[in-house]
């Protein structure tokens, strides 16, 4: 098997870890100790948050940090804008850390001072963390660009004898990298990009020397905690994870009748999905799912984009379902992420971490249709959706999932369904007809994997005490007679959807 070219054998090289949330994973272990590496992007995408934030790691752990600036702007005013921060210590300041501007000496008398400054301080202050903010700087006081480039090497040679690590911050973009890139060991950069999602912020590993690193655009944010990245879910996955001889004995999903179509039920640590129209029965269905799992004290994670878990709890009630009495008893739990902007790969790793955490042993997602509409890169889905649920799946979890499409019928449906087939094992098509002013909700099974099914299409319903599926499918073939064409699912609003007693 050909091997990604950014997934080399575990260095032994020394590192440096950064502390900041996701990033180590990224680097896969954090900067190689005694190299020098660029931070670059444009003003404000959070390159000095960044180096400070290492920087503040670094001195709290044991190690001396000095943050060197190339600009006027007083350190004070830095340190005031710091503050807000939580990894900011002002305790520390002036003994693990210290801040020191060099402007002087290069305005003066150009690089060769620069050099011997940077020499005198790393040596006085034995620092083994060197961040320089406006490096870009150095190439505007550098009479020539070959002078430019010896004074990086010289910097770099001179600060691996004295074991110090360097980042330097500067406003490079990926176009503008060129001059100093060959002499130095990695490129980090940071973007800003508009989407459909508002502004959205980018880290790219451009260039990691000697060690490997997880490729493609991570997303990141700036909280009071300083950066948090979020790793591309897709880039740590390599191949599918292999689980250990599991009971193949099948787990119900509360419904007679769907589990009578489904012959009993579906394997463990499969993946189920729902796809139907709003309002067509697919949260309900989840819950069955999880309610009967929690009747056999199996534990069960319910993760929901549309509901909150008061409203989800109330619209249970309604019908009769014991939602609240399990979670009341700790054996399933609600995760409510509200759909505005919450990152992608930030939503997945909350997930698995939570999964890791409960063990549940039955996990509902509703919907993987809010899912992907966080995606900035719609291309991305797929492969996303693919690490996902293998990652679950490993962890040895029964998911039950949901989406969103607008027909049943084959033509329209091939394209809505292929996206969300990724390593799905099985698949229920949930949609309904109106048919003389009244609604009828029709559920067919698409595919079963590793196990005989039904093929027929059933009626079911929406009753005081959960869903009916019938017995048979002489309801629903009566309904389609009737109809006389391909059935399409109707996309009502929700008060329409209300005045009809659905619930979704």
């Amino acid at each position: 098997m050909v091997e990604d070219s950014h997934r080399r054998a575990e260095s032994t090289l020394p590192r440096v870890v950064t502390g900041v949330p996701g990033l180590d994973e990224v680097f896969q272990g954090g900067f190689v100790r005694g190299g020098i590496y660029l931070l670059g992007g444009p003003p404000g995408s959070g390159k000095t948050t960044l180096g400070n934030q290492f920087a503040y790691h670094h001195a709290a752990t044991g190690g001396t940090s000095l943050f060197v600036t190339m600009m006027a702007e007083s350190h004070e005013r830095i340190l005031a804008h710091l503050g807000g921060f939580s990894f900011f210590d002002p305790g520390i300041v002036g003994t693990s850390i210290s801040y020191v501007s060099i402007y002087d000496e290069v305005a003066n008398d150009g690089l060769t001072a620069a050099l011997a400054a940077l020499r005198q301080l790393v040596r006085s202050h034995r620092a083994s963390l060197l961040v320089i903010d406006g490096a870009g700087a150095f190439e505007d006081f550098a009479t020539t660009s070959l002078e430019f480039r010896r004074f990086i090497q010289d910097l770099h040679a001179l600060l691996a004898v004295m074991g110090c690590t360097v980042l330097l911050l500067s406003d490079y973009d990926e176009h503008g990298v060129r001059p100093i890139g060959p002499h130095v060991d990695g490129i980090v950069l940071l973007e800003d990009r508009s989407s459909e999602l508002g502004d959205v912020r980018l880290l790219h590993v451009v260039k990691f020397r000697g060690v490997g690193y997880l490729p493609g655009m991570h997303q990141f944010a700036i909280t009071r905690n300083g950066i948090e990245v979020y790793p591309r879910l897709e880039s740590t996955y390599t191949a599918p994870s292999t689980i250990g001889p599991i009971d193949r004995t099948k787990l119900a999903t509360g419904i007679a009748g769907l589990d009578d179509m489904l012959h009993g039920g579906v394997l463990p640590a499969s993946s189920t999905m729902m796809l139907g129209a709003p309002g067509a029965g697919k949260t309900l269905t989840s819950l069955h799912f999880l309610i009967e799992g929690a009747k056999r004290g199996e534990r069960g994670v319910f993760v929901t984009f549309q509901e909150s878990p008061e409203q989800l709890l109330g619209q249970a009630n309604a019908i009769g379902l014991e939602v609240e009495r399990y979670v009341d008893d700790g054996l399933i739990t609600i995760f409510w992420y509200p759909p505005t902007g919450y990152p992608m790969d930030a939503w997945a790793h909350e997930v698995l971490r939570n999964v890791s955490e409960q063990k549940p042993m039955r996990l509902a997602i509703d919907s993987l249709s809010d899912v992907e509409r966080l995606a900035i890169e719609p291309s991305r889905f797929r492969p996303f959706l693919a690490a996902f649920i293998d990652r679950c799946r490993a962890a040895g979890v029964t998911m039950m999932l949901s989406a969103e499409i607008t027909a049943l019928d084959g033509p329209r449906l091939e394209p809505q369904v292929a996206r969300y087939l990724n390593r799905m094992e099985n698949t229920v098509l949930l949609g309904y007809v109106e048919l003389r002013s009244r609604l009828y909700r029709l559920i067919s099974i698409l595919k079963v994997g590793q196990s005989g099914y039904d093929t027929s299409i059933r009626e079911f319903r929406i009753t005081d005490h959960g869903i009916e599926v019938a017995s048979t499918f002489e309801s629903a073939e009566a309904v389609l007679t009737d109809v006389g064409e391909p059935v399409e699912s109707a996309r009502p609003s929700r008060s329409r959807m209300q005045r009809r007693g659905g619930h979704g």
